[in-house]
């Protein structure tokens, strides 16, 4: 069967400027979101009479934040990341359509490794919490964990040496075993055994926003995540020279 080439580059070049405008969004407020959680995190690092090398907070709002960016992670992920077809709720053509518009974006970020972004184990680990806790509970009732661990929890720690034998706990030789610690100086996030590296995230963020910026600033905003209304005529997608659109009202 030919694949509908003609037909769905029209859709796709109408589109654009959506699509465009999408991750560009995304990846800025993602890294934005990241640097405030660097800042806030090192606070302690920065604080009080005495110097500071190893500390352990509770913090909800860094991990909240922290939350927000491995879902914005996950969302660009799925923009920049090709899939099979779902069969039973996604059609030939919107199956399609994603095809040409993933092969269009990774035209434009080529050269640009946004493998941390595109990594599914990051959206599974926030997704199936629940199970690690399951295993980490049988390996523990079965001591597999040692004969006495520590579990830290939604705490924000300076390093990994904040647990060490020169921590600020005495652990005897306990385990320490993390279930959802963010590290504030390597900028890592451990969820379910998974090392999530947010200084990666961050960059990576940077360069796919720069890049579109570079390379399709006609398709973008004048003013990053403001709103748009688009009226489109049947005949925009029968133009064969149409080169995409941009919704977006141009400043004066």
């Amino acid at each position: 069967m030919t694949r509908p080439t003609d037909a769905y580059g029209r859709i796709l070049n109408v589109w654009k400027g959506n699509y465009a405008s999408e991750i560009h969004d995304l990846a800025r407020s993602t890294e934005k979101l990241c640097f405030s959680v660097f800042h806030e995190s090192t606070a302690p690092l920065r604080e009080g009479a005495q110097e500071v090398t190893n500390f352990i907070a509770m913090h909800p709002k860094v991990h909240a934040d922290v939350y927000r960016i491995l879902g914005n992670a996950a969302r660009l992920g799925a923009y920049l990341k090709n899939r099979p077809r779902r069969k039973g709720d996604q059609s030939a053509g919107q199956y399609e359509l994603q095809t040409r518009r993933i092969e269009w974006m990774r035209g434009l970020l080529v050269g640009i490794d946004f493998s941390e972004i595109s990594d599914a184990r990051v959206r599974h680990s926030l997704e199936h919490f629940d199970e690690f806790l399951d295993e980490t509970a049988l390996k523990s009732a079965r001591g597999k964990l040692g004969s006495s661990t520590m579990f830290p929890k939604d705490v924000v720690a300076s390093s990994e040496n904040a647990f060490g034998d020169k921590g600020i706990f005495n652990l005897e030789g306990a385990t320490v075993y993390p279930l959802r610690v963010y590290y504030a100086i390597p900028r890592t996030f451990l969820n379910c055994g998974r090392r999530i590296d947010v200084g990666r995230i961050a960059n990576e963020c940077k360069d796919i926003a720069e890049r579109l910026e570079n390379e399709v600033p006609d398709l973008l905003p004048v003013l990053p995540g403001s709103g748009s209304l688009i009226m489109l005529s049947a005949s925009a997608y029968s133009d064969d020279t149409s080169q995409g659109t941009n919704a977006y009202t141009k400043a004066p």
